[in-house]
């Protein structure tokens, strides 16, 4: 760079010389000589703007990197210090810079370490006696404990249902310490997030099994609903992905106004997964009751099946009308089963209800209660929603 600015001045020197030997020649010399003068100095000049030209494109390339490094940095601090602030561990892969985002709190399943193989008796040695049959993980999170006085009187078991679809309802139902079970739509945002907090406030929890409904040209069911035209392993794939979402699930439940339940096989096939997986079913298609109460038998899978919808009609004095007949119902039979979606016109029915509610003789329960009383079947006499 250097040299090449001094063989530049070096000519502009030589050509200034030469002017001075050239002062005695005549006028069309002298010219020819300025003109020459004239031509280099329009070189030199455009050449040092060039070179200028291209030092400022470099600058401003640098200038742009920094930036660029500048700003990733500032992203990848303000990324790991909201996953810290909401209880999320953060790893970063010092050789990409890759950063790995998970919760600090994990399952009790999923950290426990693999069981170490245990050595079979030796030769001559009795074999020890078998251990207590481990409970089925649903299991657990029954809420099927009752006093041995609440034992002894009639109960209405309602599952509110469609929840985590809305934020605001699912939160009042949340808030609301009913006794109930809930359950939850499979479409719904965050559902895993949603079914822990349901679990850590006492809740037991069911999900929304989606099955083909009789306006299925006009009223789409979504990816997780169970229908006539998928063959056996789709549908049981389907039902798969929907029970991964969590192990908290004590059952599915399905909604009256479907039709898939009327294919014998089908169902069949989805009844045997379910009692596999020990999740327990509540089917609101009474059409079909026969079918699936003998399918639920040959499986030993445990079913129910509701008495009322209370909210078919959204209206708080029909609804709360609804529920006195599964009041009554639980008087005469011990016990009855409805479905009221977490709509707050049903919510506000209900809280009428209960503050009516003869607690010395009728209580609130959850569905494993009713389910786990051995005196107790499918109410004889069932009223149609």
């Amino acid at each position: 760079m250097l040299s090449g600015n001094l063989n530049n001045f070096k000519s502009m020197f030589r050509l200034f010389s030469k002017k001075k030997d050239l002062e005695g020649q005549d006028d069309s010399a002298q010219d020819v000589i300025k003109e020459n003068q004239n031509s280099g100095l329009m070189a030199f000049l455009v050449v040092q703007f060039a070179k200028m030209k291209f030092y400022f494109y470099m600058l401003l390339c640098i200038y742009l990197i920094i930036q660029c490094c500048v700003s990733y940095y500032l992203c990848t601090q303000k990324i790991a210090i909201n996953s810290i602030e909401s209880d999320q561990s953060v790893m970063v892969n010092v050789t990409t810079d890759e950063i790995f985002i998970g919760s600090l709190y994990k399952d009790k399943a999923e950290t426990t370490e693999e069981p170490r193989p245990v050595e079979g008796p030796k030769q001559n040695e009795a074999p020890a006696a078998s251990a207590t049959p481990a409970v089925p993980e649903p299991y657990k999170y029954r809420v099927n404990q009752l006093s041995p006085e609440d034992a002894k009187k009639a109960k209405v078991a309602l599952i509110i249902t469609g929840l985590g679809l809305s934020k605001n309802q699912t939160l009042e139902v949340l808030e609301s310490k009913y006794k109930a079970t809930l359950g939850f739509s499979p479409y719904a945002n965050d559902l895993e997030g949603w079914v822990d907090q349901a679990v850590d406030k006492g809740y037991e929890v069911m999900l929304n099994l989606p099955m083909q409904p009789v306006d299925y040209q006009t009223n789409d069911p979504g990816a997780y609903a169970m229908l006539q035209n998928l063959d056996k392993g789709q549908n049981l794939e389907r039902l798969e992905n929907l029970l991964s979402y969590s192990k908290k699930v004590i059952g599915v439940y399905s909604l009256p106004n479907e039709v898939f339940s009327s294919t014998k096989s089908s169902m069949s096939d989805i009844i045997n997964h379910l009692a596999a997986n020990n999740i327990m079913l509540v089917y609101g298609n009474k059409k079909n009751q026969d079918d699936i109460k003998e399918a639920c038998k040959k499986s030993s899978l445990e079913c129910l099946s509701p008495s009322i919808s209370s909210d078919t009609e959204l209206n708080e004095d029909k609804i709360y009308k609804k529920l006195q007949l599964l009041e009554n119902e639980a008087m005469k039979n011990g016990y009855s089963i409805g479905y009221l979606n977490g709509y707050p016109v049903s919510m506000r029915a209900l809280k009428k209800w209960l503050q009516q509610l003869d607690s010395s003789k009728v209580i609130l329960t959850p569905i494993s209660v009713v389910l786990n009383n051995e005196n107790l079947s499918t109410p004889s006499k069932e009223k149609d929603s």
